[in-house]
């Protein structure tokens, strides 16, 4: 099990547990259309959410496996020195929080929507 990070704009989602939201793909891309999450760590340099004008917020989920995930390459990772990036491959992803840390990090159970 993975726990994968994703940056989002603050003030674009709920912020009470028991809450809902849906993440859509981004407009950033740069290794296709998705949503794009982080593995291990969050990455605010790379996320549209930082580039808003607005406090953002760090979205934490839990994926069982990589089914329906697209994933950068080890020898990427390696030559950059980053971790891996993991996107949704176009799809939508359904969260629930189930606890939230401090001001900006959701911990949250997710489904493809």
């Amino acid at each position: 099990m993975k726990e994968l990070y994703h940056i989002t704009n603050w003030e674009n989602i709920p912020k009470k547990v028991g809450d809902s939201f849906t993440l859509k793909p981004g407009t950033q891309c740069a290794e296709g259309m998705g949503v794009y999450f982080s593995d291990g760590e969050p990455r605010p340099d790379t996320a549209d959410g930082t580039y808003m004008g607005s406090c953002a917020a760090v979205i934490c989920i839990t994926a069982a496996g990589n089914e329906g995930w697209w994933k950068t390459k080890n020898s990427i990772c390696r030559k950059y020195n980053r971790p891996r990036t993991y996107h949704s491959q176009a799809k939508k992803i359904k969260c629930l929080i189930l606890k939230k840390e401090g001001w900006g990090k959701l911990t949250c159970s997710w489904e493809w929507a």
